[in-house]
């Protein structure tokens, strides 16, 4: 039972223009898809993909930087460089410049893996973009770059907003 009628609402979104709508539908499908078949073909999930991929175009990097350009929260990038170091796919080393520092390589079976994968999973990016222009795919490159470039802002922006319009005063006990 729904709380109120959403047909009194004096605002609504417009699904066939609300771009989060989009990038959310897009993402699910996409993800959904390519976890059942990297489970089902190369027995890993699609946020094990993520990472060996990341890790292999880096050829080190830290948990922190798979955090910082995948979106994923450090305790589901843990989870998965535990279980990648379980099947021998990834190795960790304590970088030079600093002792604290965790640095993250793929292994041979690492690199094997993804080399495997790879080609599927352009196989998927090319189908998804097969209904654009070379012109088109190159435009939707550099505004979703441009968009990423600016997701940290939009958090911002949101929180000035929530504390602009819904900012109360704490409860009284």
């Amino acid at each position: 039972m729904l709380a109120r009628d959403p047909r009194k609402s004096r605002v609504t979104l417009n699904l066939d223009t609300y771009t989060p709508a989009f990038f959310t539908a897009i993402a699910n499908k996409l993800a959904s898809g390519a976890s059942k078949d990297y489970l089902k073909n190369f027995g890993i999930g699609i946020e094990t993909w993520r990472v060996l991929a990341l890790i292999a175009v880096a050829g080190e990097t830290t948990a922190q930087s798979i955090c910082q350009f995948t979106g994923m929260d450090k305790g589901s990038v843990s989870k998965v460089m535990k279980q990648m170091l379980a099947k021998g796919l990834i190795v960790l080393a304590t970088a030079d410049r600093d002792k604290r520092v965790r640095l993250t390589q793929l292994t041979e079976e690492g690199q094997a893996m993804h080399d495997k994968i790879i080609l599927y999973a352009l196989h998927r990016e090319n189908s998804l973009l097969s209904v654009l222009t070379a012109s088109e795919r190159e435009t939707l490159v550099r505004l979703l770059q441009r968009l990423k470039e600016n997701i940290n802002r939009v958090d911002i922006d949101s929180s000035l907003y929530v504390k602009a319009h819904w900012h109360r005063e704490s409860p009284q006990e």
